[in-house]
């Protein structure tokens, strides 16, 4: 509720606890990342040296492409890496081609064949909600993204 519609109720913020506090603003939250100058080095208030790193965000990502109806579909698994400092700035980027796949039958019995693929040879699967259409690529006729993760049969 707003401020007006308590007051419109009857409420008012004299005298009425609760109300002063469901009108104040929130709590401002501040980060507990230690800030670092320019050479990415920082010290605590005590002079010591803090914690510095960098984390390594990995993602696999797969694309099924069709350049023209009725030619195959090609499946390329891609992984990329992206590193941040402690300080949440990135550190680099690295994209690898890891292995491409050429289908030739109908598109619904491709997606199954890329899951059998990735499980075969990586221990990976597309999330199966995660696929969407390319907009960007404007080399192909058709163009899907999928996530995949980590996977293992349950047979």
């Amino acid at each position: 509720m707003t401020a007006n519609a308590l007051r419109t109720a009857g409420l008012t913020d004299r005298g009425n606890p609760p109300l002063v506090e469901a009108l104040a603003a929130p709590p401002l939250l501040k980060s507990v990342a230690s800030v670092f100058d320019q050479d990415h080095t920082s010290a605590d208030r005590h002079g010591a040296d803090v914690l510095d790193f960098v984390v390594t965000e990995t993602t696999h990502t797969v694309e099924i492409t069709q350049q023209r109806p009725g030619l195959p579909f090609t499946a390329r698994f891609i992984s990329g890496e992206t590193g941040w400092y402690a300080d949440g700035y990135e550190a680099g980027q690295t994209i690898h081609h890891e292995s491409e796949q050429v289908f030739r039958t109908p598109l619904p019995e491709v997606f199954e064949l890329v899951n059998y693929w990735l499980l075969t040879e990586h221990h990976m699967a597309v999330l199966p909600h995660s696929w969407q259409i390319n907009s960007l690529d404007a080399d192909n006729q058709l163009s899907l993204l999928g996530h995949a993760a980590p996977a293992r049969t349950t047979g």
